[in-house]
């Protein structure tokens, strides 16, 4: 069992630092692609001297949920951009896939899709941010 998710609930976890030069928002429609599998998408980062969490979007088919929502960053804010997927049937990991933990990836605004590339839910980490936003687009565990 993997800490801090329920069952079958698998995450992607993006540490995504604002290197622009004014804020940005991250729009929810920009990040909701044609995968074969639903996913949600939420950001955390702190607010004061707790992590919240903002931006839920889900995405099935292209089509998305909660469009008006965004992840919001300051000039040189990190955040931690979580992607949710449904784990597929008993995936085939490698030793290096076991062997790392929690960040998925460190990805600066300027270069993110490249950054982030094909969406999959073949790959997750541990993680102990909680699964709220997954759970409210319906992705079960």
């Amino acid at each position: 069992e993997e800490k801090g998710l329920s069952g079958d609930i698998g995450a992607a976890v993006y540490k995504v630092t604002n290197d622009l030069l004014q804020p940005q928002a991250l729009k929810a429609k920009d990040f909701c692609f044609n995968t074969p599998f639903p996913y949600a998408m939420s950001c955390f980062g702190d607010k004061g001297a707790h992590c919240e969490e903002e931006g839920c979007i889900g995405c099935k088919d292209g089509e998305v949920s909660g469009s008006g929502e965004s992840c919001d960053f300051k000039i040189g804010e990190t955040k931690f951009m979580t992607l949710w997927f449904e784990k597929p049937e008993k995936p085939q990991k490698t030793c290096r896939e076991v062997a790392k933990r929690d960040i998925t990836k460190k990805c600066g605004i300027s270069n993110l899709m490249n950054c982030i590339g094909e969406i999959s839910n073949e790959h997750w980490v541990a993680t102990d941010f909680k699964p709220s936003c997954a759970e409210e687009k319906g992705l079960s565990g």
